[in-house]
């Protein structure tokens, strides 16, 4: 029997999902490393940490699953936007920067103020902190002493496929998230690497989503005593659209909802297409000739971790901490809002300086109201990104849920109502690493993903919304929207007082 392991380098752990021929989920681990927040902007991994998850996880599943002698295929999948700056033997020069990591605002200013219109065009993204070329611009400005020793700047999960196989390589959909990519042409935009003094020589060879680019190496196979002649890698793509793959979200008017620390609202486009107000992003899609179009929010399910830390010291799960706060308030007897905003924010406002708060706070709202205000923020930061897509002409045929919202019905409620559409979650949670799974199959199977996914058997749990909570959540949402505008001056106040 065949077996198809999928790995995602996530943002608090590695995920490890192993299924076989049938596509049934065999087995799912997690494995959990550090953020380093050394100053106030800056947000850092360690990419030896990274290894020492992924080496435990693969040690510990291939031994479970009694797989030393079985044919396995290996897809990876990881966070998007994030760098590795690497010698000529794969080793990482400094900790990694990743993608919530705001300490590049005079390279995002310098960058926007050498891209002309078409330019932007181009790349069909907004100019943002997350994204990697100013993180590159930033250590080439400030690490200048390492820069004899770089051989390739590499994104995160491309760091995993050559720690696996020795290969520099990576794909068009983690590609378009750098800010250094032509989205519609799918290569790497040399006018604008010109015209920000980067050389294409330290970038890595771009490959198709789904891309068989090498064979695990001896010296891995023999730590993990296994036996299989080859054992083909899979660079499967970035987590956004491995986790619309894994979810089916293949055509039009199929959306997706991820919750993670981030969270990431999706669909998927046939065709070149941006927003012309640079507000989200179009990127290449996990599918090969497709792009998805997403709205991205930093801070979801990082909202209910903050607040669960500071009232717990993180002893309490988060899935409790939910549950309490669905079952003892509603949008009536709450009336709070949440702004969602504790790591500033991307789309749809592009705002580092954005923050958190509580809205309507009074003396009588209890720890219930809090949580239930967290997620009803979280779901209108959705929604706001939404109606820009809206606006671009799509529509929104079929919603799903997935990620640690996917596992909350509670959570999924909360957006329907506020969506004012049913809803559809995935309990089992099939997520990015699922998808990088899938792409392994793929290419395994010399089959289009569409093809496999529409074999798939789904129990799909829905969540119907409720007529009397939408026209509440309606009002909410117009309040919601207008404190972010009316306060944002403020925000950019206070963080100047720094």
């Amino acid at each position: 029997m065949e077996f198809y392991l999928g790995i995602d380098l996530g943002t608090s752990s590695l995920k490890m999902i192993l299924i076989n021929e049938k596509l049934e989920i065999v087995d799912f681990l997690r494995r959990k490393y550090q953020i380093y927040r050394p100053k106030s902007e800056w947000v850092e991994q360690s990419p030896m940490e990274w290894l020492e998850a992924l080496n435990d996880a693969f040690k510990t599943i291939i031994s479970k699953n009694n797989l030393f002698n079985k044919k396995l295929i290996i897809g990876v999948t990881g966070q998007m936007h994030g760098v590795v700056f690497a010698d000529q033997y794969g080793r990482a020069l400094t900790r990694a920067i990743i993608w919530p990591d705001n300490r590049a605002s005079f390279e995002t200013e310098i960058l926007k103020k050498k891209l002309s219109q078409d330019k932007y065009n181009d790349l069909a993204n907004p100019i943002v902190e997350d994204f990697s070329a100013a993180k590159i611009m930033w250590f080439l400005n400030n690490r200048s002493k390492l820069t004899d020793k770089l051989y390739k700047i590499l994104l995160p999960k491309d760091f995993i496929v050559n720690y696996l196989t020795g290969r520099f390589i990576t794909e068009e959909s983690d590609a378009s998230g750098t800010l250094l990519f032509n989205v519609k042409n799918r290569e790497w935009n040399t006018d604008i690497l010109n015209d920000l003094n980067i050389s294409k020589y330290y970038l890595p060879s771009v490959h198709p989503p789904g891309a068989r680019v090498g064979n695990l190496k001896d010296e891995l196979k023999e730590k993990m005593k296994i036996n299989q002649k080859n054992i083909p890698v899979v660079t499967a793509g970035g987590d956004a659209p491995m986790a619309a793959v894994a979810n089916g979200i293949n055509e039009p008017g199929e959306m997706g909802i991820n919750i993670g620390t981030a969270g990431q609202i999706m669909t998927t486009s046939n065709k070149y297409c941006f927003d012309q107000k640079n507000r989200i992003h179009t990127l290449c899609h996990g599918l090969p000739g497709k792009w998805f179009i997403m709205g991205a929010i930093k801070s979801s399910g990082f909202c209910l971790s903050w607040w669960n830390k500071i009232l717990n010291g993180n002893n309490k799960k988060i899935g409790s901490l939910i549950k309490k706060g669905f079952e003892k308030s509603d949008p009536i007897s709450a009336n709070l809002i949440f702004l969602p905003y504790l790591n500033g924010e991307r789309s749809p406002h592009l705002d580092p300086n954005a923050g958190g708060a509580f809205f309507g706070l009074k003396g009588n709202h209890s720890n219930a109201d809090m949580v239930r205000a967290i997620l009803e923020g979280v779901a209108f930061a959705f929604k706001q990104n939404w109606e820009v897509m809206k606006n671009m002409g799509f529509e929104q045929n079929k919603l799903i849920v997935t990620g640690r919202g996917g596992n909350s019905s509670e959570w999924c409620q909360i957006i329907s109502d506020v969506f004012q559409k049913n809803v559809y979650s995935k309990p089992e949670n099939k997520n990015s690493a699922f998808g990088a799974a899938i792409s392994a199959a793929s290419s395994a199977k010399n089959e289009p993903i569409e093809k496999l996914t529409s074999n798939m058997k789904d129990n799909l749990q829905v969540h119907e919304y409720n007529q009397k909570y939408s026209k509440i959540y309606e009002n909410k949402y117009q309040i919601f929207k207008k404190l972010y505008s009316e306060n944002k001056n403020y925000f950019n106040q206070l963080n100047k007082l720094k």
